[in-house]
């Protein structure tokens, strides 16, 4: 008769039966000798747990949520020692994109241009004469707007007056800041009108207000020009958009 372990030996008689369990014994015996310190080695495990650690996991609800948290004051503390450790230091990142605002005492670089969104142009059609467009622009830097329109105009036979040339459309926040005088005038210059490269016919040219988003370009008198004669104009004005220094 034999018989067949669990390690798949197989004893033959009752003495190799009791020297395997004898061996098994021993080793279980081996093992397990320090079992009766266990319930002390957990209970200072707890012992450490609940002094060093429950005071940074007592406030979770959840796992997750308490990991949220924990994460959440991780990355505030590590963008609070990133602040710190460029502050004073030369960076040369590629791409900045502030959300509020870029202060420093000089702000260099090989292109500053300012974005100009906001801003459009309208043509104009007129019962006095024909327009060319040539160009129309518009460039805020920093407190200043400058704008500049070229076209050329020919005059319809008998016509006589103003005509508004082109209208620029500006953002309500730029136009709040463009004061008037004599009404609705913004500005109000001598301009030239050349039928040719070498001479010119001297006229006025204004820039007015009438609304809260645009400013209407014009010349304000067409009388000196000679009617059916193509005339190139360049009209530009600068507008200071900082405070007025008056008391």
């Amino acid at each position: 008769m034999s018989l067949k372990l669990p390690n798949d030996k197989i004893v033959y008689n009752l003495q190799e039966q009791v020297g395997v369990n004898a061996e098994n014994i021993k080793y279980l015996a081996e093992v397990y000798k320090n079992i009766d310190s266990i319930p002390a080695q957990f209970a200072e495990m707890k012992t450490y747990f609940d002094d060093t650690m429950m005071p940074t996991f007592s406030d979770w609800t959840t796992t997750f949520e308490g990991w949220d948290t924990t994460l959440s004051t991780y990355l505030a503390n590590m963008s609070s020692a990133a602040v710190g450790a460029i502050s004073g230091q030369n960076i040369a990142p590629a791409t900045v994109s502030a959300t509020t605002s870029v202060s420093a005492p000089s702000i260099t670089g090989d292109s500053i241009i300012e974005k100009m969104s906001g801003y459009s142009f309208v043509t104009q059609t007129s019962t006095k004469g024909t327009i060319e467009y040539i160009y129309a622009g518009i460039v805020k830097n920093g407190n200043k707007l400058t704008i500049a329109l070229a076209f050329n105009f020919t005059k319809n036979e008998g016509a006589t007056g103003g005509v508004v040339t082109g209208r620029f459309m500006i953002p309500s926040a730029i136009m709040s800041k463009i004061y008037t005088s004599l009404g609705s005038s913004v500005d109000v210059k001598n301009g030239t009108a050349f039928p040719n490269g070498y001479s010119g016919v001297q006229i006025f040219l204004t820039v007015t207000k009438y609304d809260n988003f645009s400013l209407y370009f014009n010349i304000a008198e067409i009388n000196a020009l000679t009617a059916g004669v193509q005339y190139y104009i360049r009209h530009e004005v600068t507008i200071l958009l900082s405070d007025s220094l008056l008391p």
